[in-house]
């Protein structure tokens, strides 16, 4: 099955934005839409523990 015409233009521009974020990021477009982006870096206390990270924990097991 080949991508469509949107698979490939969301493709570019989540490529567009990442490359733009200058480091470890992923990007999420629906239908040429931002759906969501994340960059990584260190978790402060107060949010690890609102969202229960563990801290011995790769990002696989905390997703």
């Amino acid at each position: 099955m080949r991508p469509s015409y949107l698979n490939l233009l969301d493709a570019v521009a989540a490529w567009q934005l990442v490359n733009e974020a200058g480091g470890v990021a992923a990007a999420s477009f629906k239908h040429v839409s931002p759906a969501g982006a994340a960059l990584a870096g260190p978790v402060d206390a107060v949010t690890a523990k609102l969202f229960g990270v563990d801290d011995g924990a790769d990002a696989v097991t905390r997703a």
